[in-house]
């Protein structure tokens, strides 16, 4: 997306870099998103069939309050209960992405099936292959790590462009802002 900067309210810097990748490193990066999309596919999965099973409980048509929410912590459908069941998948994926990753992933899904217990949202929506736009995580110092003037994904690094680095409000970002994704 080539150099933005946005200031948060909690003046926090959100940038895009451009990456400066050769063909090794697209192929290493269409390979992370694709596991990222299977990890997160593989969560929506399990989410959808608990919440199908939720929901055909007679207990969960007629509970109210906190008895429906102990059903809900009951079919896994917590955010706790769907980050545990993720690290099920770390394991298998561990050569690609961290558990802090995995993590983010959870957490996402998590906001899919909120939608639908808490807000009326009628589906949970698996991600098509090829449409997963970030892979994130909530630290700096895992598999995924920004360094300076490259990116580093498990063993691979990455350059980032120097003319998306001499952007005068990415420089003060960087300056002023801690890296936290």
């Amino acid at each position: 997306k080539g150099g933005e900067c946005i200031l948060s309210e909690k003046n926090c810097y959100s940038i895009n870099l451009i990456l400066a990748t050769n063909v090794n490193d697209l192929r290493y990066l269409q390979k992370r998103y694709h596991i990222d999309e299977i990890v997160y596919n593989l969560i929506i999965n399990h989410c959808i069939k608990q919440y199908n099973k939720l929901i055909r409980d007679k207990r969960y048509k007629k509970a109210k309050g906190k008895e429906r929410t102990k059903l809900i912590e009951e079919y896994g459908l917590t955010k706790f209960e769907i980050i545990k069941y993720s690290k099920t998948l770390g394991k298998k994926y561990k050569n690609y992405l961290d558990s802090k990753v995995i993590q983010c992933i959870a957490k996402r899904v998590y906001t899919s099936v909120q939608s639908v217990l808490y807000e009326g949202g009628e589906y949970i929506h698996f991600k098509r292959y090829g449409t997963l736009k970030t892979i994130e995580t909530d630290t700096n110092i895992n598999k995924i790590q920004f360094l300076g003037d490259k990116i580093r994904f498990n063993n691979i690094y990455i350059k980032i462009r120097k003319k998306s680095l001499n952007n005068p409000y990415i420089q003060e970002a960087l300056k002023n802002g801690k890296v936290k994704y």
